[in-house]
């Protein structure tokens, strides 16, 4: 469906008529930054914070503590592999008990199997999952182009842009259909 949609945008010209030099901070935020994402992991991870033991919350404190100086200090080494390790072993070593990945459910024993989803295709389905696939085609499509754009600047030269919405648009559309796993351009 997310193909399918970005086709569908390609096919009717939509990147060609996209103006992405309007707002070049914009452009610079989306390619560079990725604060949207970083906010939809945020929102993704609150609910783990709620009805939690008390020590939870200094553990999440030094977390961020860690990731905003660990920086200024040295940036040979990712300020949340220091964290995550920090705050890992002093759990451990004190046996605070807080939770864990475990107390999720259990983990998969074994490689997921390749199957055809057992889906209804009802127009109650599409509905469902429409706003969705259209949302994130237009996310990655853009995202697409804008660093296309990026690429074009820094590099003097012209890139076409429906070409790249049908190149994004393909890879994940056919092995959709087939229940396969699409590397993302």
């Amino acid at each position: 469906m997310f193909g399918c949609s970005v086709s569908a945008q390609g096919s009717t010209d939509t990147p060609g008529s996209i103006d992405l030099d309007r707002n070049p901070r914009a452009q610079r935020g989306l390619v560079i930054d990725d604060e949207g994402l970083a906010i939809l992991i945020f929102i993704a991870q609150l609910p783990h914070l709620l009805g939690v033991p008390w020590l939870v919350y200094p553990l999440v404190a030094v977390g961020l503590v860690i990731m905003v100086v660990m920086p200024r200090i040295t940036k040979i080494i990712p300020a949340p592999l220091v964290a995550i390790v920090l705050l890992t072993v002093a759990t451990v070593v004190t046996a605070v008990n807080v939770p864990n990945v475990g107390d999720q459910g259990a983990l998969p024993k074994s490689l997921p199997e390749l199957f055809i989803p057992n889906v209804p295709l009802t127009w109650e389905t599409f509905s469902i999952i429409a706003p969705y696939a259209i949302a994130m085609a237009l996310v990655g499509l853009l995202e697409s182009l804008m660093t296309a754009k990026l690429v074009d600047d820094i590099t003097d030269t012209h890139s076409r842009k429906t070409r790249e919405a049908w190149g994004r648009a393909w890879p994940t559309c056919c092995p959709g259909s087939s229940a396969a796993w699409a590397a993302a351009p």
